[in-house]
Parts: structure tokens; sequence; C-alpha cells
């Protein structure tokens, strides 16, 4: 008998469900409901913390991705804290699809980058919870690279 195949990826969710789902999530983190009138109609928003480099909400494909540039992250640096890297990256966040972040080199450097599973988005505070893991392991991978110093 051959095994059953499931898909990896969640089911993706309705563009209205969305931009509520990001609504809910940008006033929770202070945002200003008068402000989210004008960001309707972006694909891509950037989220500023300070001490951080940008964490950026994208919509693609029906699908949420967190994701932030690492700039002043070399080759060089990468490869002198591989160890620590690897640590890092190979712990789970919770609602990220497959559970783990990922860093690969984007058009301006490299990158750290998050998809989103949309199972969770139907709990509350599920993006919120998202973005803090995201943004907590930005800041641990940030001091373990030593950027921004």
């Amino acid at each position: 008998m051959t095994p059953a195949i499931h898909a990896l990826s969640s089911p993706p969710v309705l563009q209205q469900e969305l931009e509520r789902l990001i609504s809910n999530f940008l006033v929770s983190i202070g945002l200003s409901p008068s402000t989210l009138r004008d960001l309707h109609a972006e694909n891509t928003l950037a989220i500023q913390i300070q001490g951080l480099p940008d964490v950026m909400l994208s919509r693609m494909n029906s699908g949420l991705w967190f994701w932030s540039q690492l700039p002043g992250l070399t080759d060089h640096k990468l490869m002198d804290h591989a160890a620590s890297v690897l640590a890092l990256m190979i712990s789970p966040i919770e609602g990220i699809e497959g559970g783990q972040v990922t860093l690969g080199l984007g058009e301006n450097g490299y990158e750290l980058k998050a998809l989103v599973n949309s199972q969770l988005l139907v709990e509350e505070n599920g993006l919120e919870i998202v973005f803090r893991g995201f943004a907590n392991k930005l800041a641990v991978l940030q001091q373990a690279l030593q950027l921004g110093d």
C-alpha cells in the first residue's frame, strides 16, 4: 500500500482574512488604528525595533513572511560563528512553517526569514506570537554574530 502524501505547507489564507489579521497584529504591537487605512495596499511593511534591523512583514502568494536583512554579516563572520549560528537556527519557533527560520543570501546581503504557518493565524494573537519569536531569534542572532556593534 502506498503511503499517504501530505503537503508540508499549511492551507492558504484568504486575502481579506490576511488584512484583518495583519491589522489586529499591528494594533496589538502599538500602531494606531487610524494609521491602518493607508497600509492595506502595501505588500511589505517595515517594523522598527530599537537596537535591531527592521523586521519586514510581507504578503506573498497568500502567505505571510517575517524577514530581516542582516547588515554587516559577511561570509567570513558567518564562518567564524558557524557553531553558535547553527545552534540558534535549529531551535524551533512556534508558528513557523517547518519550525525553523531560514538564513540565506539575498540581493542585499544575508537575510533571516520565516514563513508564518497559516494554522496559527486563526489563534488569538497568533501573528504576534510568531513576530515575538522571530524578533527574539533576530536579537539573539545579532548578538551571537556581534552585528550592529
